[in-house]
């Protein structure tokens, strides 16, 4: 089997947060592997409620995986303070801009399947759909572009539609998808460009988004606790969400297509990890959903970062992922979310890197140990 130059991780940090300002425990306080799970969990299990409480956050779930598997999966706090319902490893939650991750899973494997050109302009794949008129040529718009954040679309949260028919019928403000600086020319972490690759994806795939996602990643990665169009079995086993002033935030289960969606458990979030990466006895990176070549190149970096709080997380962006080069050449691949009352976030990195690691000082260096959102 050809290699394409991947790399072996053997750790992987995901993490899932019922509320926002979730914090982010360092799992290794040195530079040593731990010889066992105990040392491995050891110190989630004595901070993280600690730092729930400091935080004023509801509840929280956690996943580790090693070599290719998950190892271990724990719930701490509440999924609801009014009924005083524990939070457990198969508690569902918002997963936001994670799901961005999973978008471009489909849009590699459609583009193995010789479904979507990567390259070649995005409104000459959607049939009947083009963006708007613009300062910027339209047609240097691509599905790869899209996918690192260099399409030129701004950035955007209100307003996003919450199904592909809003954005196929304009039933949605068309300025938001407006190219507002030459594609390819820099970074601009946009949602509307997530947004039109869930548009492609659903057409690409000739069935609805959600169904595509399901069929193509989910189901082949055996996560059966995750979806993009949650039903009332999944519904009744999801996280309370929490604003700011602890009010519970309304329950909306559509928030914006392609760029974000993704209902899941940290369990199932941990598969997604374990499926993108060699480890032991498992199988190649991709576990057949895109081939190893196609993970590889969506952890490659493609754009340096700008913008807060993007230039604080990672140095670059890949497609769907972002990316941090270490000192010692290693790679560090992670992604957050977030949507009103929740936080999520997930960090892969080789054996005897901390979580906090990084090639820059000051507050960069910690912001793995912290989580991506937290106050600075």
């Amino acid at each position: 089997m050809r290699r394409c130059g991947r790399r072996v991780l053997l750790w992987m940090l995901p993490l899932v947060f019922g509320a926002l300002l979730a914090v982010v425990p360092r799992l290794v306080d040195t530079a040593e592997v731990p010889r066992s799970l105990e040392e491995y969990t050891a110190a989630p299990k004595e901070r993280v409620p600690t730092r729930l409480d400091r935080y004023g956050v509801p509840g929280a779930s956690i996943a580790l995986v090693v070599d290719g598997e998950v190892v271990w999966s724990e719930g701490f706090g509440l999924r609801d303070r009014q009924t005083g319902e524990p939070v457990t490893s198969d508690t569902v939650f918002q997963a936001g801009s994670i799901s961005k991750s999973l978008v471009a899973w489909a849009v590699l494997r459609l583009a193995e399947e010789g479904l979507v050109e990567l390259d070649r302009p995005v409104g000459e794949q959607i049939d009947g759909w083009s963006l708007p008129d613009a300062d910027y040529p339209t047609d240097e718009v691509s599905p790869l572009r899209l996918l690192a954040h260099t399409g030129g679309l701004p950035f955007a949260v209100p307003g996003l539609p919450v199904s592909t028919d809003e954005l196929r019928h304009w039933e949605v403000d068309a300025s938001l998808f407006e190219v507002q600086q030459r594609p390819g020319h820099g970074f601009v972490y946009s949602n509307p460009e997530y947004a039109i690759l869930g548009l492609l994806v659903e057409e690409a795939g000739g069935r609805p988004l959600a169904d595509v996602l399901a069929e193509e990643v989910l189901g082949p990665l055996d996560m059966n606790d995750s979806t993009f169009e949650l039903d009332d079995q999944l519904a009744a086993r999801a996280a309370t969400g929490y604003d700011l002033d602890d009010e519970p935030v309304p329950v909306d289960w559509r928030p914006p297509i392609g760029a974000s969606g993704l209902h899941t458990t940290a369990p199932d979030l941990g598969r997604f990890l374990a499926a993108a990466h060699d480890g032991g006895d498992a199988a190649p990176p991709g576990r057949g959903v895109p081939d190893p070549c196609s993970v590889e190149r969506l952890h490659l970096p493609q754009a340096r970062t700008a913008g807060i709080p993007h230039l604080l997380m990672s140095e670059h962006a890949g497609l769907g992922h972002s990316v941090e080069t270490l000192p010692t050449g290693q790679r560090l691949v992670s992604n957050a979310g977030e949507e009103e009352g929740w936080v999520s976030g997930y960090v892969v990195g080789p054996p005897g890197v901390e979580p906090g690691t990084s090639r820059l000082s000051g507050v960069r260096s910690n912001r793995l140990s912290y989580g991506p959102y937290a106050p600075l």
